[in-house]
């Protein structure tokens, strides 16, 4: 892997913040909110190098708000959740070349607020909400490699690879390709 560092967006408060309000808590550990998510983290150390952790604010209400610390075209990829309006943005930004996983309820099926298949929707990925799993994710050097490098075959043989140590694989959606070739 380059020296550089690799950025992964994170753009679900599912993954991003430690919910305060409990009536939100309630409602979103129905929908698979975790209290030992990534809040807090910036960045992480793996294999010596460093993957940041960049994501928007969200408000009390998990609602996004807009900042200017916030690039997702300078990300190598970005985790997004799937409620409307997070399928409404993953899907403008299908045809960029960006790498989006989706992190949801609705894994390995069609969104239940879309009707889209994960790839219809411009997800390259498809991952159950699972931290355990994220984590898995993010702290592969062979996956960081891959995604830095835009190698799909390497981003394949890395994710089978991460699989073999899930309870629930990391998917590869058909979009993967596509986005691979912008």
């Amino acid at each position: 892997m380059e020296n550089k560092k690799t950025i992964i967006g994170i753009m679900t408060p599912y993954l991003s913040e430690k919910l305060s309000s409990e009536s939100l808590i309630e409602r979103q550990k129905k929908y698979g909110y975790n209290p030992e998510n990534l809040s807090g983290i910036k960045a992480l150390i793996v294999g010596g190098k460093t993957v940041e952790l960049a994501s928007p604010r969200y408000d009390s209400d998990g609602v996004r708000e807009f900042s200017r610390e916030w690039k997702p075209a300078q990300t190598h990829m970005i985790i997004a959740g799937s409620t409307e309006p997070g399928e409404e943005e993953v899907r403008s930004m299908k045809g960029s070349g960006m790498i989006v996983a989706r992190y949801s309820i609705f894994y390995g099926k069609r969104s239940g607020y879309t009707g889209r298949l994960p790839e219809e929707g411009g997800y390259s990925l498809d991952m159950p909400k699972d931290v355990p799993t994220v984590k898995a994710l993010i702290t592969d050097e062979n996956f960081l490699e891959a995604i830095t490098t835009r190698d799909m075959t390497k981003i394949r043989e890395s994710i089978k690879s991460i699989n073999t140590r899930l309870k629930t694989p990391i998917l590869t959606t058909p979009y993967l390709e596509e986005a691979l070739s912008r």
